[in-house]
């Protein structure tokens, strides 16, 4: 695959995320301290990502695998937190608690 090819697939992966996150491009080159010419070019594929647009988009939750290759989903999977994890095992504890109540429901109708 030509470089330029790669460039443009990277910039249409760019624009779709960009898009699904609701930010302009304007908003973009700001955010970074790029102009917005250099964002507009590098998702049409004219000029290759820089480093700064790259980490920009990994701190908003683009999963770095599908931008460049087209693996994967879009967003990456974010890591948990102590507190985040506390929240997280509560609720599925809880919702384990409604499955195993319904499960032995269930079961008693079908032994009466």
């Amino acid at each position: 695959m030509s470089e330029e090819i790669k460039r443009i697939e990277v910039g249409i992966r760019i624009t779709e995320f960009r898009d699904s996150i609701n930010v302009t491009q304007r908003a973009v080159s700001e955010e970074i301290g790029i102009a917005y010419q250099s964002v507009n070019k590098i998702e049409k594929g004219g000029l290759r990502i820089n480093e700064d647009y790259t980490r920009w988009l990994y701190e908003k939750g683009i999963n770095l695998n599908w931008l460049f290759f087209g693996d994967g989903n879009m967003l990456r999977h974010e890591r948990i937190d102590g507190e985040n994890l506390s929240e997280f095992t509560s609720s599925i504890d809880g919702k384990l608690d409604k499955s195993l109540d319904i499960l032995l429901q269930l079961k008693k109708r079908l032994i009466d």
